[in-house]
């Protein structure tokens, strides 16, 4: 799951997770306005284990993170 820093949700990126023997994946997850308006883009990425609690991801499953923005037309 991932929200913004004060918890509204944004979207899902790997409704499954990654499969064993995957290097990693890349995912575009288009952002609303409101987020791309202030001068730092925060972020909160949570993993939702089959019946467990939401948790922050370990460093083996979240291997970093990259924004590149792409200005759309209205």
């Amino acid at each position: 799951r991932v929200t913004t820093e004060d918890g509204r949700p944004i979207g899902t990126i790997e409704p499954s997770g990654m499969r064993p023997g995957q290097a990693g994946l890349d995912y575009t997850l288009p952002l609303p306005k409101s987020v791309t308006d202030g001068a730092a883009v925060r972020l909160r990425i949570q993993i939702q284990p089959p019946n467990g609690a939401p948790r922050a991801p370990t460093s083996d499953e979240l291997l970093g993170t990259s924004l590149i923005y792409v200005p759309v037309s209205d």
